[in-house]
C-alpha cells in the first residue's frame, strides 16, 4: 500500500510539473517590534515554469514612511518568536551565493532570498519585481520558508543583511489557492521537522478567549510517516475540536478561513476519522484531551499511507474547527460536520535552533479513540415514536452526544 501511495503522489507531482504553474503566498502580520507599523497584507510569488524566473508581488498596508523598506525570504517558516521574528533565522541562501546583495546591483552574488528594497508610501507598499534564483519547486523551493519586512532599507553591501534592521512583519510562505492547478512544493529532504502557529480567524470569537487563543502544531518526519503534536490555548470549552491539514497555506480570507481550501486529499478519498482507510490525507481527527486549565493536547503518529510525507504537506494549512469531527456518518459533509474554521496557520520549516515540542502534563492522558456519529439524527424505525419524544428518543440521544 505504501508503495502504491508513493507512486500515486509521485505521478501527481510529475504531472503537475509538466502541466502546472507554481504559486506561493505569505500573509504578513506584525512582530512585537513592528506593532506600531501595523502591517498587514501579502507577498505573492508566481513561476510559470520550473526553473524560470519568479514574479514577486507586494501588497501591504500599514503605518509606514514614504521610503524604501527591505523585504527578504528567510530560511525557516517558523513563527515561534512573535516578539522579534528571529525564529525565521537569516536570509535564505538556497541556490544563491553566500554573499549578501541586491538583485538590482549584485545579481550574480546574492542569497536566493535577497529581494532588495520596495518603495512605500505612508499607507503601505505596492510593488512588483521579476527575479531569478527564487524557485517554488525542488530542493531549493521557498515554500515553507518565510517573508520578512525589515525596518530599514537594504544597503545591498553590508553583510549579512545589508543593514536592514529589525523584523517588523513576517509570514510563512504557503501554497496559494488559485483557480488553476498549483504545483508548488518543497522537496528539500534536509527538512525533517515543521511547525504551524495557528491564530484565530474572525469566526473564533464564540469559541476562543481572545486574544489568548492560539495553537502550536509540531510535525516530524519519521521512518514510517509523520508524527504530530499540538497544544491549543484559550478555547472557551473543553470539548473536541476537529483538526485537519488543508490543501493550501493561503491565509487571505480571515473572515471565514475558506482560502485554505478543503482537506488535503490528493487521492480523491472520502472523509473519515483516523482508523479508517482510505480517507483524506489531511484527516487527523480531533483535539479532545484537555487539562484542568482548558488547554487542549493532541499527539498522534500516522503512516505515509495515511498522511503522505512531510514534503508533500509543507506549505499547506492546518485548521482547528469549532466542533468535533464526526467522521462519515449520516448527514456529514467532507469535514465531518466540524463546523467553522476558528484557528489556522501555515506549515513551515522548523528552525532547529529553537525546536520545541509539546509537553503533555502527567495528569493528561491523550485520547486517540474517535467515535463516528451522525451529523443528522437517524430517524427512528418505530413509526409511533416521536422524533422529539422522551429520554429514549433517537433525536435526544444524538443531541446529547453532539453537545
Amino acid at each position: 500500500m505504501r508503495q502504491v501511495l508513493f507512486g500515486l503522489l509521485a505521478l501527481i507531482f510529475c504531472c503537475q510539473l509538466a502541466t502546472s504553474q507554481f504559486y506561493g503566498v505569505a500573509n504578513l502580520t506584525p512582530t512585537g517590534l513592528g506593532a506600531s507599523y501595523n502591517v498587514s497584507g501579502y507577498v505573492s510569488f508566481y513561476q510559470a515554469t520550473a526553473g524560470g524566473t519568479v514574479d514577486v508581488t507586494v501588497n501591504l498596508t500599514g503605518n509606514l514612511q514614504p521610503r524604501l523598506f527591505a523585504i527578504h525570504v528567510h530560511t525557516f517558516g517558523d513563527l515561534t518568536f512573535r516578539d522579534n521574528g528571529t525564529s525565521v533565522a537569516s536570509h535564505y541562501v538556497g541556490q544563491g551565493n553566500t554573499t549578501h546583495g541586491c538583485p538590482e546591483f549584485q545579481n550574480d552574488t546574492r542569497h536566493e532570498g535577497d529581494m532588495g528594497n520596495f518603495l512605500a508610501t505612508s499607507t503601505g507598499i505596492v510593488g512588483f519585481k521579476t527575479l531569478d534564483l527564487l524557485t517554488l519547486s525542488g530542493n531549493y523551493s521557498i515554500i515553507g520558508r518565510a517573508v520578512v519586512l525589515h525596518m530599514n532599507q537594504d544597503n545591498c553591501t553590508i553583510p549579512p543583511t545589508g543593514g536592514a534592521g529589525n523584523y517588523i512583519a513576517f509570514g510563512a510562505i504557503g501554497i496559494q489557492n488559485v483557480s488553476t492547478s498549483n504545483a508548488a512544493v518543497n522537496n528539500d529532504s534536509s527538512i525533517t521537522s515543521a511547525i504551524a502557529i495557528l491564530y484565530p480567524t474572525f469566526l473564533a470569537s464564540n469559541y476562543c478567549t481572545s486574544p489568548s487563543c492560539y495553537a502550536t502544531v509540531y510535525l516530524s518526519q519519521t521512518s514510517t510517516g509523520i508524527s504530530f503534536s499540538a497544544a491549543v490555548y484559550g478555547l472557551t470549552n473543553s470539548t473536541p475540536h476537529g483538526i485537519h491539514v488543508h490543501t493550501f497555506g493561503d491565509l487571505s480570507t480571515p473572515n471565514n478561513g475558506l482560502s485554505v481550501g478543503g482537506h488535503w486529499n490528493p487521492t480523491g478519498a472520502t472523509h473519515a476519522l483516523p482508523g479508517t482507510t482510505p480517507r483524506h490525507l489531511g484527516d487527523l481527527g480531533n483535539v479532545q484531551s484537555f487539562d484542568g486549565n482548558g488547554v487542549g493536547y493532541y499527539q498522534a503518529s500516522f503512516s505515509t499511507d495515511e498522511v503522505g510525507t512531510l514534503s508533500s504537506i509543507m506549505g499547506r494549512g492546518v485548521v482547528i474547527h469549532a466542533l468535533n469531527d464526526k467522521g462519515n456518518e449520516n448527514g456529514c459533509d467532507q469535514a465531518g460536520g466540524s463546523g467553522s474554521r476558528i484557528l489556522w496557520g501555515v506549515i513551515g520549516a522548523q528552525n532547529p535552533a529553537v525546536a520545541g515540542s509539546v509537553s503533555v502534563p502527567a495528569a493528561v492522558t491523550i485520547n486517540n479513540t474517535y467515535i463516528a456519529m451522525p451529523c443528522v439524527p437517524v430517524p427512528s424505525s418505530n413509526p409511533s415514536a416521536s422524533p422529539m419524544g422522551g429520554s429514549g428518543s433517537m433525536m435526544k440521544s444524538w443531541y446529547s452526544l453532539l453537545f
